[in-house]
């Protein structure tokens, strides 16, 4: 589950809380389709981000790593 979907979850149940119903409804909406859109581009997103974080992965030096809290 992403960001936006997280977000939107979040705002519906704010909206609902507050008795805003017409509001929940879309942006329980607009979760719906920001988690389908997810899904449907999982099969490109999820290489890339494979690809890309290896790289980032094989740049990172440890020792700075651990020296960034002393920075």
């Amino acid at each position: 589950m992403g960001i936006g979907t997280i977000y939107h979850i979040g705002a519906a149940t704010f909206h609902l809380a507050y008795g805003n119903v017409p509001m929940a409804l879309a942006e329980g909406g607009a979760a719906i389709k920001s988690y389908a859109m997810g899904e449907l581009l999982s099969p490109i997103t999820e290489p890339l981000k494979d690809y890309f974080f290896d790289g980032v992965e094989a740049t990172c030096n440890p020792d700075i790593v651990d020296n960034i809290p002393f920075l």
